[in-house]
């Protein structure tokens, strides 16, 4: 099996950050499930994507424990990766842990859904910056990080928005169901956080 190492250099820090993208999309479609859709289905997959993820920081990981001093010209590159791996590292903790609520609700039943769309919104939009992250990894460039930018400023007003919502529910919405959604929003919002970091830290150890 191909080790994420394999790739060329330069496709590796997109590769990476696509793997984490790909296992929050799926923990993301485990915790948010609506009525009838078979939650342990979604779970076992949300695990599975975690995999690759898993392996690809390990490969990474060795492969910068065991490379050569790095000479002047390739310390800008050994700094990007270091800040994009532990970025990645924390967005695949993040994927966790919404699988591990995923896991719980199964049991539970999904959130209702004054309190999925919100969070739907939050997910999409954080799977959106992560994507822009993404194509800046390539070319980093200045309205990327603009857009990031706006985009974090945006996650914190849907957070908000749903804090309002659980703030004015009446009666008020189960204690379970405001403990996981208040989890969730925090979830992705640190994801929104990782992605801009990504981007910047990118943009700034590019190549001049």
């Amino acid at each position: 099996m191909a080790q994420h190492t394999d790739l060329p250099a330069a496709a590796r820090p997109t590769a990476l950050l696509g793997l984490a993208e790909e296992a929050l999309r799926c923990a993301t479609a485990a915790a948010l499930t609506s009525p009838g859709s078979p939650p342990d289905s979604a779970v076992t997959a949300a695990e599975r994507a975690l995999r690759p993820l898993q392996d690809a920081l390990e490969d990474d990981a060795s492969a910068l424990l065991a490379g050569a001093e790095p000479q002047p010209h390739g310390t800008r590159a050994l700094l990007a990766e270091v800040h994009l791996d532990a970025d990645v590292q924390q967005l695949g903790e993040l994927a966790r842990r919404i699988t591990e609520i995923a896991a719980a609700r199964s049991t539970r039943g999904p959130l209702p859904a004054d309190l999925r769309t919100p969070l739907g919104e939050m997910a999409v939009l954080g799977l959106a910056m992560l994507a822009t992250a993404g194509r800046s990894l390539r070319d980093p460039r200045a309205d990327d990080l603009a857009e990031l930018h706006g985009d974090r400023t945006e996650m914190a007003r849907h957070q908000a928005r749903l804090y309002a919502r659980l703030l004015d529910a009446d009666p008020p919405a189960d204690r379970t169901d405001t403990v996981d959604a208040t989890l969730l929003a925090g979830h992705y919002d640190r994801c929104a956080h990782h992605a801009l970091s990504a981007a910047r830290h990118a943009a700034l150890f590019a190549g001049r």
